[in-house]
């Protein structure tokens, strides 16, 4: 997985997501648009981090942080 969400319930970059990034490899998150819709939970993509997604909307937090951190 490459987001979790932290003590503070903020969506960051795991480990293995900040490690391959600093290996310069390049991940294209191209299951955004794969998943259930996320005010239902976002389904197996989106277990990890489903606390913090309430509308479907939050997919754009969810590109941020994967292209911002």
């Amino acid at each position: 997985m490459l987001l979790e969400v932290d003590t503070e319930n903020n969506l960051v970059p795991t480990l293995y997501a900040k490690v391959a990034r600093e290996l310069g490899l390049g991940i294209v998150a191209w299951t955004l648009e794969r998943s259930d819709a996320l005010s239902k939970g976002g389904g197996w993509y989106y277990s990890t981090i489903s606390q913090v997604l309430r509308t479907d909307s939050d997919v754009i937090k969810v590109l941020d942080v994967l292209y911002e951190d």
